[in-house]
């Protein structure tokens, strides 16, 4: 017994469905500030949550190659300062669009943002980026 399928073929794909890199769409957005984060290096930028459950939103795009993102908050005591790893250094690449994401904060305090370049021997990065936070989000439900 053989099996007949008929493939129907749809045509070509439309252009505004391709997924490239714009890294000029990102840098026309409200708010983008751009860093060039030199080989084995950090870039750190600090946030300070004045509130507990204030969402921390980031979003980022490299004009090429890969990074290093973590999200650290420097918990402070009676014996000083303790940075205590959120979200642990994992590269990313932003080949097709930008990296977005968010973090409830259950603290109040300071949040450090790390974009890192430690790992590379050759390249800088250049990082597009902007973080902001939002008092809470709508539930969106998809179907």
């Amino acid at each position: 017994m053989y099996l007949y399928f008929e493939i129907n073929w749809a045509g070509p794909v439309p252009e505004r469905y391709f997924l490239t890199k714009n890294i000029e769409k990102i840098a026309k957005k409200k708010n983008v500030k751009k860093v060039i984060v030199p080989k084995q290096a950090c870039y750190e930028v600090k946030v300070e949550v004045k509130h507990c459950n204030m969402l921390l939103e980031w979003e980022y795009e490299l004009k090429c190659h890969d990074i290093g993102f973590k999200i650290l908050f420097a918990e402070k005591s009676a014996e000083g300062t303790e940075i205590i790893d959120i979200i642990p250094m994992y590269k990313f690449e932003t080949d097709y669009e930008p990296i977005r994401g968010m973090l409830r904060c259950k603290k109040k305090g300071t949040y450090i943002i790390g974009f890192d370049n430690s790992y590379s021997w050759f390249n800088s990065k250049e990082v597009y980026y902007r973080i902001w936070q939002t008092t809470s989000k709508e539930e969106i439900y998809y179907p």
